[in-house]
Order: C-alpha cells, then sequence, then structure tokens
C-alpha cells in the first residue's frame, strides 16, 4: 500500500501569532494557497506570487499552516506518521487530535496512528518564532555580530535568511524534510543505523534496526555482500547484528583510489528490505604539528569546498540536482565537502551522493557563533539531534570530520574573552561524549577554527580561518608568513558570475559596483562598513594594476573581467603554494562551492549552477597531475610537477618563454621521474642552465620575458600537464587581432580552436546555450588551443555563436569551419 502522502493536495495559510489555537478555528478561513510538502512557507510563496513578494513577508513574525484531506483505504489497522523536519516550533494534529510537538527543526518524528477510516485531515502549524526570540532570556555570555537578536541561540533552528551576510532571503519555516503516512501492514523500518570500522583487513558491520509496533517477527538476518548473520532480537521492534567480512577492499577519495560500496540487507520473516550501502576505510588526524587527514594511512592534502543549499529558499533539489552539484566539486579538483555550522543538515540522498563519487564529508553540528545555552532544555534537544545526525552518518566512507560548531569557540576569542574562557559546554562535553560510541573512527574537532594554541584562531596552528588574503587585504606573500596549517575556510571572494548569467539576472554589465540589486547579492559582515566587492577592487589594483572605479565607469564588462581575473589570480597564487611539497599546509576549505542568489557571491559556482572564472583556474591547480609555478623573488621563478596517481610519472619537463616582443628566448628540457602520490620542485632557472630573471626581480632594465610555458610530456608523447604563466601579474591593455578561433564539429560535438597571434591573458569562450569545458587561462604567442563547447539543454540544432575574449583583447566570434555549416 503507498505512501498516502504521494500526489496529496497540501495548502498553506498564514494567521497572526497566537490568533487560532488549533485546527477547528482554521475551517472557516479564506486565502489557502496550495502548497508543496515537503517545503517551506517562502518556497510556496515564491512559487504562488513570485520572488518579491516572497522576499518581504515577516515569516518569523507570523503563524503558518499547512492542510491536506487524504483518503484512508480499509485493510490497514495501524499507520505510521513520518516527519524529517518541521521548522520550528511546530505542532501536528490528525483529524483534530493532536499527536506532534516539535521544538527543533534538526529533529524528525515518527508516531503510530490507530482509528484512521475514510477522509482524514492533517494540519501543521509552524508557530511565530519572533515572540520567543525577542523576549526575557538568560544573557549570553558573549554577543555574536552575525544576527542582530542573539535569542536565536536559544531555538534549534537553522540562521539561514537570519544571518543577512549569508545573502538568504528567507529563513526556513515550515515542514522542510519529507512527510509520510504509511500502513503498518507489514513492517515498517523507522530507524536503522549501519556502523562500520576495520580491524586489519576486516570489515566490520553492525546493524540496529527498529521496526514500528507491528506482530512479532520470528526471523531476521542481516546481510552484506555474501555474508549472513542472524540478528539478536532484542525486542519484538528492535533487531542488532554484528557482522565480520574477512579481506574488504578500502574505500579512497576520488583523488586518491576507487569506492567500493557493500550492499546491507535485512530479511524479516522472508521479506528482504534495502537498508543501504557502507564503505571501509580509517580516517586519522596528525597527533601533532597541526591539523592533518589521513585515509588508510596515506597523508591527504584535503582540497575542500563549503556547501550551501542549492535552493535554499524551498530546501528542496532533486537527485540528479544534487549529482550535478557535487559532481562540480569533484569536476573541479576537491575532495572534501564543507557542511557548514548554522546551516542545515544534508538529504541521506546527498551523502549517498558523496560516499558514490568519492567526496569526503565534513560535517559541522548546527553551531555557528553564537553562546549555546546550557539548561537542561537545550541540552536535550542538542544531544537528540546529534545522536539522529550521528546514526545518519554511521558506516558513510565519506564521512570524514565532524566538527562541533562553525566560529563557536572564536567569537568569544575575537570579542576579548581569556582563551578558554568560558568552556563552551555544548562543544567540549556534550556532543563528543555522544559521538565517541556511535561514529567510530570518525575524528572530531570542537570547533572550526580551533587548536590554535592560547590563540584559536592563529592560522600557524591547528584548524584556522584563512582570509588573509581576502577580507583583510594582504598580499599573496602573506600565506607563506601566516604558514597556514590547515584552512577549513578561505579565500572569499565576490565573484562575478559570467556575463551570460549577469545579463539573465541584472539585464546587462552596467549594474555592477553600485545598482541596489547588484550590491543585495555582494556578500558582506554585517557590522563592516565594507563589503566583498570592495575586497576584490582591492586585488584589482594591487595584481592588475588597475584602478577599477576608472574602468567601471567607461567599461563595466572589463571592470567585471578585471575582478574575474584578480580572483583567478590570488587563489592560483595560495593554492599553488599551499601545494607545494615543503608547504606546512594540509588542507584548504573555499568559501564556497555555490552563490546563494544570482550575483556576486563567494561562490566558484554561480545560483544557475554555471562556473565562475576561479572554477577552471582552480581546477588546474588542483588536478592529480598539474605543473605549478611560483615566484620566489630573488630566488627566481620555480616549478612544481605533482602526481597525485597510483604510478611513477616519468618524463621531460619542458619549458619555454617568451620575449616582450613575442619571439621564443628560451627552451630546454628536463628529464624528470616523480613518485606516486608525490611532487619534485625544480628552479626554472636551473632547468634553464643560466639567470633569467624570469620575474624582473633584480630590475636591471626593462622585463624581458613576457610569459613561460611548461609542459610534462611523457615517454610516449603526451602531454599530461601544463602551465601558461604571465610573466608579471599587471594587466595589459586591449588591442585588436590578438586571438582568433575557428569553430568545428566533430563526432561528439562542436570545438572552437583558438589561437592566440600574441600573448594573450585570460582567454574566455563562450556561446549562448554551450558551456565551454575549459576558460580562463593564459596563451603563448603563436600557440592554438582546442575548446569543447557542450550543449545545454536551452541549445538548438544551428551552430553554436561562438564568442572569444582576453583582458588583453577585444571581443571577437569565432568563424565557423566551411565544411560544418548547417
Amino acid at each position: 500500500m503507498p505512501d498516502l502522502f504521494d500526489g496529496a493536495h497540501w495548502e498553506m495559510l498564514t494567521t497572526a501569532p497566537g490568533e487560532v489555537a488549533g485546527p477547528d478555528l482554521l475551517r472557516e478561513r479564506s486565502g489557502w494557497i496550495p502548497a508543496e510538502v515537503p517545503g517551506t512557507a517562502a518556497g510556496t510563496l515564491r512559487d504562488v506570487h513570485g520572488d518579491p513578494r516572497a522576499q518581504v513577508e515577516d515569516y518569523d513574525g507570523q503563524d503558518w499552516w499547512w492542510r491536506c484531506v487524504v483518503e484512508v483505504p480499509s485493510g490497514a489497522a495501524r499507520w505510521w506518521l513520518g516527519l524529517g523536519g518541521l521548522a520550528t516550533i511546530a505542532d501536528v494534529w490528525i483529524n483534530g487530535r493532536h499527536v506532534v510537538h516539535s521544538r527543533n527543526m534538526f529533529r524528525s518524528h515518527g508516531v503510530e496512528l490507530v482509528g484512521l477510516a475514510g477522509l482524514t485531515e492533517v494540519v501543521l502549524r509552524c508557530a511565530a518564532a519572533t515572540p520567543l526570540v525577542v523576549g526575557r532570556r538568560p544573557r549570553p555570555r558573549w554577543k555574536a555580530p552575525l544576527v542582530r537578536d542573539q535569542g536565536w541561540r536559544h531555538l534549534r533552528t537553522s540562521l539561514l535568511g537570519r544571518a543577512p551576510g549569508w545573502l538568504v532571503p528567507s529563513p526556513i519555516v515550515g515542514p522542510w524534510r519529507d512527510v509520510a503516512l504509511l500502513p503498518v501492514d507489514r513492517p515498517v523500518v523507522v530507524r536503522r543505523v549501519l556502523r562500520t570500522w576495520m580491524e586489519g583487513e576486516s570489515g566490520i558491520v553492525e546493524a540496529e534496526v527498529s521496526l514500528s509496533a507491528t506482530d512479532a517477527v520470528t526471523r531476521s538476518r542481516i546481510r552484506v555482500g555474501d555474508q549472513v548473520v542472524e540478528c539478536d532480537t532484542r525486542s519484538p521492534t528492535r533487531h542488532v547484528a554484528r557482522l565480520r567480512l574477512p579481506v574488504v577492499r578500502r574505500w579512497w577519495p576520488h583523488t586518491h583510489g576507487e569506492q567500493p560500496l557493500y550492499q546491507v540487507d535485512i530479511e524479516l520473516d522472508g521479506m528482504w528490505i534495502a537498508l543501504g550501502r557502507v564503505g571501509f576505510r580509517t580516517v586519522e588526524t596528525n597527533a601533532g604539528g597541526g591539523f592533518g587527514l589521513r585515509v588508510n594511512g596515506v597523508p591527504l592534502f584535503a582540497a575542500g569546498v563549503c556547501w550551501t543549499p542549492l535552493d535554499p529558499v524551498s530546501l528542496q533539489s532533486d537527485h540528479e540536482t544534487l549529482v550535478t552539484a557535487v559532481q562540480q566539486a569533484r569536476d573541479g579538483g576537491f575532495n572534501l565537502i564543507r557542511l557548514v555550522g548554522g546551516t542545515v543538515y544534508e538529504t541521506d540522498d546527498f551523502h549517498d551522493i558523496c560516499d558514490e563519487l568519492g567526496v569526503l564529508v565534513w560535517q559541522d553540528c548546527m553551531l555557528a557563533a553564537l553562546d549555546p545555552p546550557e539548561d537542561d532544555a537545550f541540552t536535550a534537544e542538542l544531544t537528540a539531534e546529534v545522536a539522529e545526525l550521528a546514526d545518519r552518518l554511521a558506516g558513510r566512507p565519506s564521512t570524514t570530520v565532524v566538527c562541533g560548531g562553525d566560529e563557536t569557540e572564536r567569537q568569544p576569542l575575537l570579542l576579548g574573552l581569556p582563551p578558554g574562557e568560558p568552556e563552551i559546554r555544548a562543544v567540549a562535553r556534550t556532543i563528543p561524549q555522544l559521538l565517541r560510541d556511535r561514529l567510530p573512527g570518525v575524528p572530531y574537532v570542537t570547533s572550526s577554527p580551533s587548536g590554535g594554541g592560547a590563540l584559536e584562531h592563529r592560522p600557524g596552528e591547528g584548524i584556522s580561518h584563512y582570509f588573509g588574503v581576502g577580507a583583510y587585504l594582504r598580499g599573496v606573500s602573506d600565506v607563506r608568513a601566516a604558514g597556514v596549517r590547515f584552512a577549513a575556510a578561505c579565500l572569499a571572494f565576490s565573484i562575478p558570475p559570467e556575463e551570460e548569467s549577469v545579463e539573465t539576472a541584472f539585464g546587462s554589465a552596467r549594474v555592477a559596483g553600485h545598482d541596489p540589486r547588484w550590491k543585495a547579492a555582494v556578500p558582506r559582515d554585517r557590522t563592516a562598513s565594507w563589503d566583498f566587492e570592495d575586497v576584490r577592487d582591492h586585488y584589482v589594483k594591487t595584481v592588475l594594476g588597475v584602478k577599477p572605479d576608472d574602468v567601471r565607469r567607461t567599461d563595466p564588462e572589463r571592470y567585471l573581467d578585471l575582478g574575474r581575473a584578480a580572483v583567478c589570480s590570488a587563489m592560483t597564487a595560495v593554492l599553488s603554494q599551499w601545494r607545494r611539497p615543503h608547504d606546512p599546509c594540509a588542507g584548504a576549505v573555499v568559501l564556497a562551492l555555490r552563490d546563494t542568489v544570482p550575483g556576486a557571491g563567494w561562490g566558484l559556482v554561480d545560483a544557475y549552477g554555471r562556473p565562475k572564472a576561479p572554477w577552471y583556474t582552480v581546477r588546474r591547480v588542483l588536478a592529480r597531475r598539474a605543473i605549478l609555478v611560483h615566484d620566489e623573488g630573488l630566488n627566481g621563478m620555480f616549478l612544481t610537477v605533482v602526481n597525485q596517481t597510483s604510478a611513477e610519472l616519468r618524463g621531460r619537463l619542458e619549458v619555454r618563454t617568451w620575449g616582450t616582443q613575442g619571439g621564443v628566448l628560451d627552451e630546454e628540457h628536463m628529464d624528470i621521474g616523480v613518485p606516486a602520490g608525490g611532487s619534485v620542485e625544480v628552479s626554472a632557472d636551473g632547468l634553464l642552465g643560466r639567470f633569467t630573471d624570469l620575474n624582473h626581480a633584480y630590475r636591471f632594465g626593462p622585463r624581458s620575458r613576457d610569459v613561460m610555458e611548461a609542459v610534462f610530456v611523457t615517454a610516449d608523447g603526451r602531454a599530461v600537464a601544463e602551465n601558461v604563466a604571465v610573466l608579471g601579474e599587471r594587466a595589459r591593455p586591449p588591442r585588436a587581432g590578438v586571438v582568433r578561433g575557428v569553430l568545428r564539429r566533430d563526432a561528439h560535438g562542436w570545438i572552437v580552436d583558438v589561437t592566440a597571434d600574441e600573448l594573450a591573458q585570460w582567454v574566455v569562450v563562450s556561446a549562448t546555450g554551450y558551456r565551454a569545458e575549459d576558460a580562463w587561462f593564459h596563451m603563448a604567442p603563436g600557440t592554438t588551443r582546442s575548446v569543447r563547447l557542450s550543449a545545454e539543454p536551452t541549445a538548438d540544432s544551428r551552430p553554436p555563436v561562438a564568442r572569444l575574449r582576453a583582458l588583453n583583447a577585444y571581443a571577437t566570434s569565432a568563424a565557423l569551419d566551411e565544411g560544418d555549416g548547417s
């Protein structure tokens, strides 16, 4: 018998706080509108009335109601009501009978119902939160500037839509997670926990399954692969088993190996039910000398991104949308996603995808900056919430770190409180004590940042949030001075989306930098007098040598391109330094993967799902085989060849340089071998065999060299890594005739062959309805590069109109190869 909520017609209504006490008084009310459940109040208003209305509603200042009527068929005496999450102070009635009260949006609820028949009315209410937030409460030990009202610390709810700097337009109110009404005519699994760990090369699976109250199951067995074991039936509704697999294949992040998963099933009186898949790996942290991760005993450079909900208004994303987003992180070279405190826990589907794609998950508990209360009621809710989280994460090989929260320990330090005072019991005791047995083999850290000695936020010790390059306007050399050990958040810039997205959201680039619609999508700290667009403009001036205000007035499109290029340059320099073999950094988590609203947000991917400029450049830095370039001042230029594969890389490193007039000045090569999982660093002058002053550090006269190309070629002639570096980051003025392109078609689609007749700085290929598979790269004089165009759903059958541009070139169109016309 199916879930009765499948296809149910839900409606939503809003009333003044406390105006309506229960569902009996709602029947004569008008104003009900169609609603999607699961969903949110803001999502419903957006669907019915559009974004403008949805963004101005006072969601926390009103009571919100949902209702539906379902036909309960005969044949089942008992029914199971499952509620995945209700935000936040919520009540549920069935045919006027109160059955659920919730004070925590992160907890699920289940209740068995009897006596249902015929037409059955289900009513949900999410009460106004503002009266609880502004009411008299004990004073916090510190005040966090993240939110206006410190009373939010008492509610177990998300800060999305309540922390202005996070650029989420609406708070979460409503039945935001799955709801179900299932017949109990057969066993219904209402809770399942699959814990795994390794003992030598053996894998241990411990399964704990809870059933809805039903007739006793006489026999139950657990199956993992081809191993089957009888359950210990501790009660008619609780079944436990432990099983050993003598030899298991280890699960690896995608940067290091494969992702074998093992199916787990339970048999209940002859009926097999799938419980999910598990994997086996070990995760350890460094014993000393700074935080770092080792997976299966192998040290790991954790290249991560912070995750935000893909639709922060409704919080609903289908499987394909989630796969696409996680795949974008993976394709960008990232092997870790951080779920940040203060947002929301993700779905089981998300974690399944990370297991399958080999992406590690750093899971924050949903605490952020605010002082967690220590009263019994709050502690009980937090304990139940984290216990449920741990049960969901258990057995998942992608689960790598659980963290007590975001800036929970840092905030009082920044406000001047003595280190370690006060102790924050929630992250220091409550959470770790709970996780010790529930998540075996998963490291726990109290907060991010943390572990930085007397001052928890020092980047040279422990886990830091590094915004030296970025918000604090430091030069790129600061990454070496800071000695960053592990940056759990870093490199936050206001990154403009690409031209197509700017035009879709704002009409043109003329709004950039001043229009209120544009500024509303630029991140900022709530109490700061500057925003992150000011930060980006600073790097346009200091890195590219251009005054951004002057360009914005006359050429807004170039102004945005300069901003994109400055962020690309900064991120490339910082991440290249952190990947060097002698650098102490063991991980970097970029803020963030995706924007929450259209505009110049922190994301490497915009709100429409299109990659932004630094996504491409970061992907090249984080590639498993890569060549990184470093400016060491008077020591000259250095090259690092990275080989993050399981086989030794042997071949020759070829280096060419071009002079400022366009001719080749140097051309040499060196035979080298790079060990599996290792890297080799060489001096560019050492390889060339003479002093060249490539970086113009000595300044004996004008700069002589403009560009350097480094290519690693294997013994069979394949170029497996390359880097084209502009020597001197200053932006060259645009001119005609720098790049040209030819559009052609092969068996797999359209390709643009781009030729640079002289140095081309930050080349971009674009075509409406298509996505270029590479962009934002430099080209040496006389070289050609082929860029494939992938069709988006909006593409038609006609040849694409491909457009080329570069920072030092006027835009031009690619010529269509005569043999490929339509």
